[in-house]
């Protein structure tokens, strides 16, 4: 369903989904993700994930890239796109693209209008 890679030199998180991804997988991978994001951004509130000031310096200099890899995705459900806006919004502008959209994938974001806005490819 959902596949994490965390390439910390470049600060890119890639997420590579699974199959359709309908609003019930779309509820699951929101909390995963969540999750996924506060470790990366380094948002966590327990003193293991807190950073130290040069960190969140070199966090603010190389900020966070998210990918979405749907190159092994069939179908989206309103609840993904949902899942879209909230880690484009959790990342600097520009930093958060879909890529590798199969045709009636992208066609989904195209017609909603996103397909710039997130960066579909």
């Amino acid at each position: 369903m959902l596949d994490y890679s965390y390439d910390e030199a470049a600060r890119t998180l890639t997420c590579t989904f699974l199959g359709r991804l309908d609003t019930q997988h779309s509820a699951m991978v929101v909390e995963m993700l969540q999750r996924k994001l506060d470790e990366c951004l380094g948002t966590k509130t327990d003193a293991a994930q807190t950073q130290d000031s040069g960190a969140q310096q070199a966090a603010a200099e190389n900020p966070l890239k998210i990918v979405f890899d749907l190159s092994r995705v069939d179908y989206v459900a309103s609840g993904f796109i949902r899942l879209c806006g909230i880690a484009a919004k959790s990342v600097p502008a520009g930093n958060f693209s879909i890529r590798n959209t199969r045709p009636a994938v992208k066609k989904v974001f195209v017609m909603a209008g996103l397909d710039h806005v997130l960066n579909v490819s």
